[in-house]
């Protein structure tokens, strides 16, 4: 029997056995009704999410967020998953479509050399304030012994692995120049990766580093210094305690290799 199979839908039919594209779906925003049909097509998602900085003007970064849908009123901007209705830059940080679960915030940051180079540091001005609330971010307190959680930096051959920043390190924090900003110097990064095996997961996903393409110990005699003409760098900042993070500039140091 054709009819509406979805459950979710406003004319659902328990006794339709063959969806006939017909489901509506009812929902109201700022007590407007809205109305949705199914497309009544097979939609594959090669799709992504690209982050997009008002201040710059570059697009920042690329997560799989994916919603259903985007929806934009005179207020705010929502987005449809799943059925369900879910408001952009609302709520506690990094919780998405699952509502449980918290996903950290990253950023890549890609380095392009004409020469190969050796990279011997990462440098950032970097801002985390205390605050759950949105609309009083600019006025919370700077944490000043505090940045991003971890950094991974990679090129086609070599990874330094997931590293975790302690924040009561002292050699991680240089100095702080003034209450807005902090500048941070990171330098204790080896190649840790296999030779010939993966160790970047798939792209446009979740770029998780492979353990099994990585060492998980090894003497740091043996560890390759991180040599390329390009790196990626990846800024990572676990978002468990609603803290607002901003990143100022972010640059490294690297000499030209003569090495044969």
């Amino acid at each position: 029997m054709l009819g509406c199979t979805n459950p979710a839908a406003e004319n659902y039919d328990p006794a339709a056995d063959e969806d006939d594209g017909s489901c509506v779906y009812l929902t109201s925003i700022n007590g407007q009704c809205l109305q949705f049909e199914d497309a009544g097509l097979e939609i594959i998602d090669n799709s992504f999410t690209l982050s997009f900085d008002t201040i710059d003007k570059k697009w920042s970064f690329y997560h799989d967020y994916f919603p259903d849908f985007y929806i934009h009123t005179r207020k705010a901007l929502y987005n449809i998953s799943q059925n369900k209705w879910f408001e952009q830059n609302a709520g506690p940080r990094g919780l998405y479509h699952d509502r449980y679960s918290t996903k950290p915030f990253f950023i890549d940051i890609l380095f392009v050399n004409k020469e190969t180079t050796i990279l011997n540091s990462v440098n950032w001005i970097s801002e985390v304030r205390n605050t759950g609330n949105r609309e009083a971010d600019d006025n919370a307190p700077a944490l000043y012994n505090e940045t991003i959680t971890a950094i991974t930096i990679w090129n086609n051959y070599q990874t330094s692995g997931k590293i975790i920043l302690d924040k009561n390190n002292p050699p991680l924090l240089e100095r702080n120049n003034r209450n807005s900003e902090q500048n941070w110097n990171f330098n204790e990064f080896r190649n840790r990766a296999k030779n010939d095996a993966q160790f970047l997961d798939t792209l446009f996903n979740n770029f998780a580093i492979r353990n099994t393409g990585i060492y998980q110990s090894r003497a740091w005699f043996k560890k390759e210094l991180m040599e390329g003409k390009y790196f990626i760098v990846r800024f990572e900042f676990i978002n468990t305690d609603d803290k607002q993070i901003t990143l100022h500039d972010v640059d490294i140091d690297a000499d030209v290799s003569y090495r044969a």
